[in-house]
């Protein structure tokens, strides 16, 4: 998952599906193990992942983390 994640040419609808449909589910140990990857999708995201709402996504996945 990480090198679709952190890939910024990668397909947005991709991205999204992956953190809803995947990442969502994964225990919290993945989760943390993909921080980087959706800490810059909340901080960094490209205007497709904007679009996306890829940004949305990550940061409820980031949320599990609290």
């Amino acid at each position: 998952m990480r090198p679709i994640l952190d890939d910024e040419g990668q397909d947005a609808i991709w991205k999204y599906w992956i953190i809803t449909a995947v990442v969502a589910v994964a225990p919290v140990t993945v989760v943390e193990g993909l921080r980087p990857e959706l800490e810059r999708l909340v901080e960094n995201p490209t205007p497709r992942e904007v679009e996306e709402e890829v940004p949305e996504v990550a940061r409820e996945a980031l949320r599990r983390l609290s």
